[in-house]
Protein backbone atom coordinates (compact mmCIF):
# COMPACT_ATOMS: atom_id res chain seq x y z
CA UNK A 1 0.00 0.00 0.00
CA UNK A 2 3.16 2.15 0.58
CA UNK A 3 3.02 5.64 2.49
CA UNK A 4 -0.33 7.03 2.68
CA UNK A 5 -1.32 10.64 0.42
CA UNK A 6 -0.59 13.53 2.55
CA UNK A 7 -1.96 16.63 1.16
CA UNK A 8 -3.26 19.99 2.60
CA UNK A 9 -6.34 21.83 1.51
CA UNK A 10 -7.49 25.49 0.95
CA UNK A 11 -10.76 27.02 0.33
CA UNK A 12 -10.47 30.22 -2.66
CA UNK A 13 -12.51 32.51 -3.99
CA UNK A 14 -12.33 32.78 -7.88
CA UNK A 15 -10.19 35.66 -8.32
CA UNK A 16 -7.44 35.04 -5.40
CA UNK A 17 -4.07 34.90 -6.77
CA UNK A 18 -1.44 32.44 -5.40
CA UNK A 19 1.19 33.65 -4.06
CA UNK A 20 4.46 33.27 -5.77
CA UNK A 21 6.88 29.70 -6.05
CA UNK A 22 9.41 30.43 -8.58
CA UNK A 23 11.95 29.65 -5.90
CA UNK A 24 10.41 26.30 -5.95
CA UNK A 25 9.02 25.55 -9.31
CA UNK A 26 10.97 22.58 -10.97
CA UNK A 27 8.59 22.35 -13.96
CA UNK A 28 6.37 23.76 -16.24
CA UNK A 29 2.79 24.15 -15.72
CA UNK A 30 0.39 21.70 -16.69
CA UNK A 31 -3.26 21.72 -17.24
CA UNK A 32 -5.68 18.77 -17.11
CA UNK A 33 -9.34 18.09 -16.88
CA UNK A 34 -10.70 15.47 -14.46
CA UNK A 35 -14.13 13.72 -14.66
CA UNK A 36 -14.83 11.98 -11.56
CA UNK A 37 -18.17 9.78 -10.72
CA UNK A 38 -18.44 9.07 -7.48
CA UNK A 39 -20.66 6.13 -6.42
CA UNK A 40 -22.33 5.58 -2.85
CA UNK A 41 -25.27 4.54 -1.41
CA UNK A 42 -28.46 6.91 -1.48
CA UNK A 43 -27.98 7.32 2.61
CA UNK A 44 -24.08 7.99 2.20
CA UNK A 45 -22.73 4.57 4.02
CA UNK A 46 -19.07 5.45 2.37
CA UNK A 47 -19.40 8.45 3.19
CA UNK A 48 -19.96 8.14 6.59
CA UNK A 49 -16.90 5.49 7.12
CA UNK A 50 -14.90 8.45 6.05
CA UNK A 51 -13.90 6.79 2.52
CA UNK A 52 -14.93 7.73 -1.13
CA UNK A 53 -15.54 5.32 -4.29
CA UNK A 54 -14.97 6.98 -7.32
CA UNK A 55 -13.86 6.11 -11.14
CA UNK A 56 -11.83 9.13 -12.86
CA UNK A 57 -10.80 9.75 -16.42
CA UNK A 58 -8.17 12.80 -16.95
CA UNK A 59 -8.35 14.80 -20.72
CA UNK A 60 -4.60 14.04 -21.00
CA UNK A 61 -5.26 10.19 -20.84
CA UNK A 62 -2.36 10.18 -17.49
CA UNK A 63 -5.40 8.67 -15.38
CA UNK A 64 -8.44 6.63 -16.14
CA UNK A 65 -9.52 3.59 -13.24
CA UNK A 66 -11.10 3.35 -9.88
CA UNK A 67 -9.81 4.60 -6.89
CA UNK A 68 -10.88 4.13 -3.00
CA UNK A 69 -9.26 6.82 -0.59
CA UNK A 70 -9.54 4.97 2.67
CA UNK A 71 -8.66 7.68 5.86
CA UNK A 72 -5.86 7.10 8.18
CA UNK A 73 -6.25 6.37 11.80
CA UNK A 74 -4.48 9.64 12.56
CA UNK A 75 -3.31 12.80 10.86
CA UNK A 76 -1.41 15.14 11.92
CA UNK A 77 -2.74 19.12 12.08
CA UNK A 78 -4.36 20.40 9.12
CA UNK A 79 -3.10 17.70 6.88
CA UNK A 80 -5.44 14.93 4.98
CA UNK A 81 -3.76 11.45 5.08
CA UNK A 82 -5.43 8.65 3.05
CA UNK A 83 -4.62 5.55 2.00
CA UNK A 84 -5.22 5.22 -1.60
CA UNK A 85 -6.63 1.99 -3.41
CA UNK A 86 -6.38 1.50 -7.11
CA UNK A 87 -7.98 -0.59 -9.47
CA UNK A 88 -8.83 -0.64 -13.26
CA UNK A 89 -12.03 -1.30 -14.89
CA UNK A 90 -14.54 -0.08 -16.79
CA UNK A 91 -17.33 3.24 -15.38
CA UNK A 92 -20.46 1.14 -14.76
CA UNK A 93 -19.49 -0.92 -11.73
CA UNK A 94 -17.02 -0.24 -8.89
CA UNK A 95 -14.17 -3.28 -8.83
CA UNK A 96 -15.74 -6.10 -6.21
CA UNK A 97 -11.92 -5.97 -4.15
CA UNK A 98 -12.78 -2.19 -3.39
CA UNK A 99 -16.29 -2.46 -2.39
CA UNK A 100 -14.79 -5.68 -0.09
CA UNK A 101 -13.17 -3.02 1.87
CA UNK A 102 -15.95 -1.43 2.75
CA UNK A 103 -18.55 -3.95 2.69
CA UNK A 104 -19.18 -3.33 6.53
CA UNK A 105 -20.26 0.08 5.87
CA UNK A 106 -22.54 -0.83 2.97
CA UNK A 107 -24.53 -3.13 5.03
CA UNK A 108 -25.72 -5.43 2.14
CA UNK A 109 -26.31 -2.17 -0.24
CA UNK A 110 -25.19 -1.56 -3.63
CA UNK A 111 -23.73 1.77 -4.50
CA UNK A 112 -24.68 3.60 -7.74
CA UNK A 113 -23.47 7.23 -8.94
CA UNK A 114 -23.86 10.02 -6.11
CA UNK A 115 -22.47 12.47 -7.86
CA UNK A 116 -20.30 13.82 -10.82
CA UNK A 117 -17.19 16.26 -10.59
CA UNK A 118 -15.93 17.60 -13.25
CA UNK A 119 -12.37 19.46 -12.32
CA UNK A 120 -10.12 21.98 -14.24
CA UNK A 121 -6.96 21.68 -12.65
CA UNK A 122 -3.43 23.42 -12.86
CA UNK A 123 -0.47 21.61 -11.75
CA UNK A 124 2.79 22.77 -10.48
CA UNK A 125 5.89 20.54 -9.04
CA UNK A 126 7.55 22.45 -6.63
CA UNK A 127 10.95 21.01 -5.55
CA UNK A 128 13.77 21.53 -2.98
CA UNK A 129 17.63 19.84 -3.59
CA UNK A 130 18.08 18.02 -0.01
CA UNK A 131 15.49 15.59 1.89
CA UNK A 132 12.58 16.87 1.20
CA UNK A 133 9.79 15.05 -0.55
CA UNK A 134 8.66 17.45 -3.29
CA UNK A 135 4.95 18.84 -3.46
CA UNK A 136 2.61 19.06 -6.37
CA UNK A 137 0.35 22.23 -6.28
CA UNK A 138 -3.37 21.64 -7.69
CA UNK A 139 -5.10 24.85 -8.45
CA UNK A 140 -8.86 23.37 -8.76
CA UNK A 141 -11.38 25.01 -10.52
CA UNK A 142 -14.69 22.37 -9.59
CA UNK A 143 -18.12 22.00 -11.03
CA UNK A 144 -20.67 19.38 -9.98
CA UNK A 145 -23.71 17.52 -11.06
CA UNK A 146 -25.86 15.76 -8.39
CA UNK A 147 -29.22 13.32 -9.64
CA UNK A 148 -28.61 14.76 -13.44
CA UNK A 149 -29.24 18.79 -12.05
CA UNK A 150 -26.34 20.87 -11.24
CA UNK A 151 -24.35 21.24 -7.95
CA UNK A 152 -22.13 23.35 -6.11
CA UNK A 153 -19.29 25.13 -7.77
CA UNK A 154 -15.87 26.30 -6.64
CA UNK A 155 -12.14 26.94 -6.50
CA UNK A 156 -9.75 24.27 -4.17
CA UNK A 157 -6.09 24.35 -3.38
CA UNK A 158 -4.28 20.61 -3.12
CA UNK A 159 -0.77 20.81 -1.64
CA UNK A 160 0.16 17.27 -1.92
CA UNK A 161 3.25 15.36 -0.89
CA UNK A 162 5.13 13.26 -3.63
CA UNK A 163 6.85 10.13 -2.35
CA UNK A 164 8.43 9.88 0.89
CA UNK A 165 10.30 12.44 2.73
CA UNK A 166 10.24 15.04 4.93
CA UNK A 167 7.14 17.28 5.32
CA UNK A 168 9.21 20.74 5.57
CA UNK A 169 8.37 21.80 2.23
CA UNK A 170 4.37 21.03 2.33
CA UNK A 171 4.52 22.90 5.33
CA UNK A 172 6.42 25.52 4.27
CA UNK A 173 4.04 25.81 1.31
CA UNK A 174 1.36 25.53 3.44
CA UNK A 175 2.30 28.61 5.88
CA UNK A 176 2.87 30.74 2.12
CA UNK A 177 -0.83 30.19 1.69
CA UNK A 178 -1.80 30.86 4.60
CA UNK A 179 0.60 34.12 4.20
CA UNK A 180 -1.73 34.81 1.13
CA UNK A 181 -4.80 34.72 2.76
CA UNK A 182 -6.06 31.05 1.39
CA UNK A 183 -7.75 29.68 4.68
CA UNK A 184 -7.85 25.96 5.27
CA UNK A 185 -10.67 23.74 3.78
CA UNK A 186 -13.52 23.47 6.23
CA UNK A 187 -14.15 20.10 4.37
CA UNK A 188 -11.70 17.82 3.67
CA UNK A 189 -12.45 16.06 0.35
CA UNK A 190 -14.75 17.52 -2.79
CA UNK A 191 -17.49 15.26 -2.82
CA UNK A 192 -18.44 15.41 0.63
CA UNK A 193 -18.75 19.09 -0.08
CA UNK A 194 -21.09 18.51 -3.37
CA UNK A 195 -22.85 16.44 -2.10
CA UNK A 196 -23.52 18.08 1.75
CA UNK A 197 -22.89 17.13 4.99
CA UNK A 198 -20.83 14.13 6.28
CA UNK A 199 -23.25 11.38 7.60
CA UNK A 200 -23.17 9.25 10.21
CA UNK A 201 -22.97 5.71 11.15
CA UNK A 202 -24.56 6.17 14.18
CA UNK A 203 -26.78 9.22 15.55
CA UNK A 204 -25.44 8.61 18.56
CA UNK A 205 -25.04 11.94 20.85
CA UNK A 206 -21.20 12.50 21.34
CA UNK A 207 -21.67 15.03 24.58
CA UNK A 208 -24.50 14.13 27.21
CA UNK A 209 -26.46 16.63 29.32
CA UNK A 210 -25.90 16.55 32.76
CA UNK A 211 -29.69 14.86 33.50
CA UNK A 212 -29.32 12.54 30.56
CA UNK A 213 -31.40 9.38 31.50
CA UNK A 214 -30.13 5.66 31.41
CA UNK A 215 -31.29 4.98 27.98
CA UNK A 216 -29.54 8.04 26.63
CA UNK A 217 -25.95 7.46 28.45
CA UNK A 218 -26.34 3.85 27.08
CA UNK A 219 -26.56 5.62 23.42
CA UNK A 220 -23.73 7.80 23.96
CA UNK A 221 -21.40 4.99 25.69
CA UNK A 222 -21.82 1.95 22.99
CA UNK A 223 -22.19 4.23 20.27
CA UNK A 224 -19.41 6.13 20.43
CA UNK A 225 -16.97 2.52 20.53
CA UNK A 226 -19.13 0.96 18.37
CA UNK A 227 -18.72 3.83 15.42
CA UNK A 228 -14.93 4.44 16.33
CA UNK A 229 -14.58 0.25 15.57
CA UNK A 230 -16.80 0.89 12.51
CA UNK A 231 -15.00 4.22 11.02
CA UNK A 232 -11.26 1.99 11.33
CA UNK A 233 -12.96 -1.38 10.00
CA UNK A 234 -11.37 0.03 6.05
CA UNK A 235 -8.72 0.37 7.21
CA UNK A 236 -7.78 -2.80 9.53
CA UNK A 237 -8.72 -4.67 6.07
CA UNK A 238 -6.30 -2.70 3.83
CA UNK A 239 -3.56 -3.78 6.58
CA UNK A 240 -1.80 -0.97 5.79
CA UNK A 241 -2.15 1.36 8.62
CA UNK A 242 -1.53 -0.44 11.98
CA UNK A 243 -3.08 2.45 14.24
CA UNK A 244 -6.19 1.34 12.77
CA UNK A 245 -5.76 -2.00 13.72
CA UNK A 246 -4.70 -0.32 17.67
CA UNK A 247 -8.06 1.72 17.22
CA UNK A 248 -10.34 -1.06 16.59
CA UNK A 249 -8.74 -3.22 19.13
CA UNK A 250 -9.04 -0.34 21.83
CA UNK A 251 -12.65 0.25 20.30
CA UNK A 252 -13.77 -3.79 21.41
CA UNK A 253 -11.81 -3.54 25.09
CA UNK A 254 -13.53 -0.45 25.76
CA UNK A 255 -17.06 -2.07 24.60
CA UNK A 256 -16.52 -5.16 26.84
CA UNK A 257 -15.33 -3.11 29.71
CA UNK A 258 -18.11 -0.86 29.31
CA UNK A 259 -20.64 -3.95 29.04
CA UNK A 260 -19.36 -5.45 32.29
CA UNK A 261 -19.57 -2.41 34.11
CA UNK A 262 -22.88 -0.84 32.89
CA UNK A 263 -24.19 -4.50 32.39
CA UNK A 264 -26.51 -4.34 35.24
CA UNK A 265 -28.74 -1.06 33.65
CA UNK A 266 -29.28 -4.09 30.76
CA UNK A 267 -31.55 -7.15 30.61
CA UNK A 268 -31.03 -10.76 29.35
CA UNK A 269 -28.16 -12.52 27.96
CA UNK A 270 -27.38 -9.88 25.33
CA UNK A 271 -24.64 -8.36 27.51
CA UNK A 272 -22.81 -11.48 27.59
CA UNK A 273 -23.23 -12.53 24.30
CA UNK A 274 -22.01 -9.76 22.86
CA UNK A 275 -18.82 -9.57 25.57
CA UNK A 276 -17.94 -13.10 24.03
CA UNK A 277 -18.30 -11.91 20.60
CA UNK A 278 -15.83 -8.97 21.53
CA UNK A 279 -13.41 -11.06 22.74
CA UNK A 280 -12.90 -13.18 19.78
CA UNK A 281 -12.63 -10.46 17.59
CA UNK A 282 -10.41 -8.52 20.34
CA UNK A 283 -8.31 -12.00 20.53
CA UNK A 284 -8.38 -11.76 15.88
CA UNK A 285 -6.95 -7.92 16.34
CA UNK A 286 -4.49 -8.69 19.09
CA UNK A 287 -2.80 -10.78 17.27
CA UNK A 288 -2.29 -8.47 14.34
CA UNK A 289 -0.82 -5.94 16.68
CA UNK A 290 0.94 -7.69 18.99
CA UNK A 291 3.64 -8.45 16.61
CA UNK A 292 2.97 -4.82 15.46
CA UNK A 293 4.16 -3.27 18.49
CA UNK A 294 6.96 -5.75 19.48
CA UNK A 295 8.56 -4.61 16.01
CA UNK A 296 8.10 -1.03 16.97
CA UNK A 297 9.75 -1.56 20.03
CA UNK A 298 13.01 -3.92 18.54
CA UNK A 299 13.01 -0.78 16.29
CA UNK A 300 13.42 1.72 18.76
CA UNK A 301 15.76 -0.42 21.00
CA UNK A 302 18.30 -1.14 18.16
CA UNK A 303 18.34 2.81 17.40
CA UNK A 304 19.25 3.85 20.59
CA UNK A 305 21.79 0.60 20.86
CA UNK A 306 23.05 1.52 17.74
CA UNK A 307 24.20 5.41 18.84
CA UNK A 308 26.04 3.73 21.71
CA UNK A 309 27.26 0.28 20.89
CA UNK A 310 26.10 -1.04 17.50
CA UNK A 311 24.15 -3.76 16.46
CA UNK A 312 23.70 -6.35 14.20
CA UNK A 313 21.78 -5.44 11.63
CA UNK A 314 21.77 -8.52 9.78
CA UNK A 315 19.83 -10.34 13.16
CA UNK A 316 18.23 -6.85 13.16
CA UNK A 317 16.21 -7.79 9.74
CA UNK A 318 15.76 -11.19 10.47
CA UNK A 319 13.07 -10.80 13.75
CA UNK A 320 11.84 -7.78 11.81
CA UNK A 321 10.92 -9.77 9.17
CA UNK A 322 9.78 -13.12 11.39
CA UNK A 323 7.47 -10.14 13.18
CA UNK A 324 6.21 -9.08 10.23
CA UNK A 325 5.15 -11.96 8.48
CA UNK A 326 3.58 -12.95 12.09
CA UNK A 327 1.26 -9.86 11.49
CA UNK A 328 0.96 -10.83 7.65
CA UNK A 329 -0.79 -14.47 8.38
CA UNK A 330 -2.29 -12.96 11.39
CA UNK A 331 -3.83 -10.28 9.14
CA UNK A 332 -5.04 -12.74 6.94
CA UNK A 333 -7.23 -14.79 9.06
CA UNK A 334 -8.38 -11.31 10.86
CA UNK A 335 -9.72 -10.17 7.08
CA UNK A 336 -11.34 -13.60 6.49
CA UNK A 337 -13.02 -13.47 9.72
CA UNK A 338 -14.46 -10.28 9.00
CA UNK A 339 -15.62 -10.98 6.05
CA UNK A 340 -17.61 -14.12 7.42
CA UNK A 341 -21.27 -14.06 9.23
CA UNK A 342 -20.09 -14.47 12.75
CA UNK A 343 -18.47 -10.58 12.51
CA UNK A 344 -21.26 -9.14 10.40
CA UNK A 345 -23.93 -10.75 13.40
CA UNK A 346 -21.74 -8.45 15.90
CA UNK A 347 -21.93 -5.68 13.91
CA UNK A 348 -25.51 -6.11 13.58
CA UNK A 349 -25.66 -6.82 17.39
CA UNK A 350 -23.89 -3.39 18.00
CA UNK A 351 -25.47 -1.46 16.01
CA UNK A 352 -29.26 -2.73 17.57
CA UNK A 353 -27.99 -1.98 21.01
CA UNK A 354 -26.78 1.33 20.11
CA UNK A 355 -30.39 2.28 18.32
CA UNK A 356 -32.48 0.16 21.02
CA UNK A 357 -30.61 -0.83 24.22
CA UNK A 358 -32.31 -3.75 25.95
CA UNK A 359 -32.80 -1.56 28.77
CA UNK A 360 -34.06 -3.41 32.21
CA UNK A 361 -36.80 -1.97 32.40
CA UNK A 362 -39.11 1.12 31.23
CA UNK A 363 -38.91 2.74 34.67
CA UNK A 364 -35.17 2.01 34.53
CA UNK A 365 -34.15 3.57 30.49
CA UNK A 366 -36.61 7.20 31.93
CA UNK A 367 -33.93 7.65 35.17
CA UNK A 368 -31.02 10.20 35.54
CA UNK A 369 -27.81 8.01 34.81
CA UNK A 370 -25.52 10.12 36.45
CA UNK A 371 -25.84 8.91 39.84
CA UNK A 372 -26.65 5.24 38.71
CA UNK A 373 -23.67 5.02 35.88
CA UNK A 374 -21.41 6.45 38.88
CA UNK A 375 -22.33 3.90 41.49
CA UNK A 376 -21.92 1.21 39.03
CA UNK A 377 -18.51 2.62 37.90
CA UNK A 378 -17.45 2.77 41.59
CA UNK A 379 -18.05 -1.09 42.40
Amino acid sequence: MGVPELELKFDAEPDAELPPFSDLASSGVRQVVLTSTYWDTADRRIMALGCSLRFRSASDGSERGWTLKVPAARSERDIVARHEVTRDGEPDQPPPELLAIVRTGLLGEAPSVAATITTHRTLIRLDRSGDEAPVELADDRVESEVGGAPGPSFREIEAELVGAGTLALLDEVGSRLGAAGFRPATVRSKVQRVLGKHPSLIEAPKRLRGAASVREFLVATIGASTRQLLVNDPGVRLGADPEAVHQARVATRRLRSDLKTFGPMLSGDAVDRMRDELAWLGELLGNVRDPQVLEERLMAQAAAFDEVAGVDEDAIADLTDLLAERARFHHSQLVNAMDGDRYSALVADLLAMTNEPPVASAKLASKTAAPIAEQLARK
